[in-house]
C-alpha cells in the first residue's frame, strides 16, 4: 500500500549453472517462468480492488539472495 505497487513474486530454488552469468541465468529463467507470472498478474488485475495500482512481477532466488524483476 505504501509503494502503490502490487507485487507478484515467485520464489525459485534454481541457481545459475557453473560459469553462467547472472544475466544469462535471468534470461533463461524469464523465458521459462515469464508466461506463468504474466498469468498470475492477469488474474490479480481482474480482482475488484478499491484503488488501482500497477502490478510488478519478479522471481526471487533465496539460494543466491537475488530478486529478478520482469519487465512490465
Amino acid at each position: 500500500e505504501a509503494s502503490g505497487i502490487r507485487w507478484v513474486i515467485d520464489f525459485k530454488t534454481s541457481e545459475p549453472a557453473e560459469g553462467e552469468s547472472l544475466s544469462s541465468f535471468e534470461a533463461r529463467e524469464h523465458a521459462l517462468y515469464g508466461p506463468q507470472l504474466e498469468n498470475y498478474a492477469a488474474l490479480i488485475a481482474e480482482l475488484p480492488w478499491v484503488t488501482n495500482a500497477p502490478i510488478q512481477k519478479a522471481l526471487y532466488y533465496p539460494g543466491i539472495q537475488h530478486l529478478a524483476l520482469l519487465n512490465a
